[in-house]
């Protein structure tokens, strides 16, 4: 009897460890697929699509849903004042579009020599929806290209006639485009929308138009049909059930 309970306790012993090896696999796999599942999310949040916002972008294990997620990073954009600071997200730093390196930096966009050698790669590139840039990388960039290029020209017109600095003061500036780092996750991102997106009000919208030089071809607040145009650029605008009105800045 001995003999034949030695050998049961073993047989118990081999097959708890078989379903052991089983149940690690299963559970090794379920952690490859989660893995593989956030392979597409990952992939749009390169540099190609959001540039240099993709750094802020990375893989973690949420413990709770036991799953992997992509987190991403893009701004909250929005008309701020330089005198009266009030951020839109408590306690995180606002950043502003002065057209100036720091700001190029902080703002997460290319400067021009920069811009121009990844707009000709672009070019050369066959278009596909993983390779297209969300638009509010063309929007931040072009904001700081605006600035840049206003405040050398004002600096220009000034060194050409002295009397004029003399007789009028510099310009201080109290608005400025500002932006706020939003950290989001891909798994809270809705299955129409293909790309990270950027956030801001219909208002601020208005505002940072004006500063581009554009007008409004078609404003319907009812329809939420909007349509601007000016100087090289287009806005549109389609209604996405989960996010509401969704803004598209493109370079004609």
């Amino acid at each position: 009897m001995t003999g034949f309970g030695q050998l049961d306790q073993n047989v118990l012993g081999i097959t708890a460890l078989v379903f052991s090896v089983v149940a690690l696999l299963n559970m090794s796999l379920l952690i490859v697929r989660q893995f593989l599942l956030s392979t597409e999310g990952y992939y749009r949040c390169t540099e190609s699509v959001i540039g240099l916002w993709s750094k802020g972008a990375y893989r973690r294990f949420n413990m709770k849903k036991f799953q992997f997620e992509v987190v991403f990073e893009t701004p909250i954009i929005y008309i701020s004042s330089l005198v009266n600071k009030r951020d839109q997200i408590r306690n995180e730093e606002i950043f502003y579009i002065d057209g100036t390196p720091t700001s190029y930096r902080d703002a997460k966009v290319f400067e021009r020599d920069q811009e121009k050698i990844k707009e000709r790669d672009r070019i050369l590139r066959v278009h596909t929806a993983d390779d297209e840039q969300s638009s509010w990388i063309t929007l931040l960039s072009s904001l700081q290209r605006r600035e840049l290029e206003s405040r050398a020209w004002d600096e220009q017109v000034r060194s050409k006639n002295p009397r004029i600095n003399e007789m009028i003061k510099g310009p201080e500036y109290e608005l400025a485009v500002g932006i706020q780092v939003k950290i989001r996750s891909w798994n809270c991102v809705p299955a129409s929308v293909t790309r990270p997106y950027a956030t801001t009000t219909i208002s601020h919208v208005v505002e940072m138009l004006a500063l581009m030089g554009m007008y409004w071809r078609v404003f319907d607040q009812t329809q939420w049909s909007l349509r601007a145009e000016g100087n090289g650029f287009i806005v549109t605008s389609d209604i996405d059930q989960s996010l509401g009105v969704m803004i598209r800045f493109i370079i004609t």
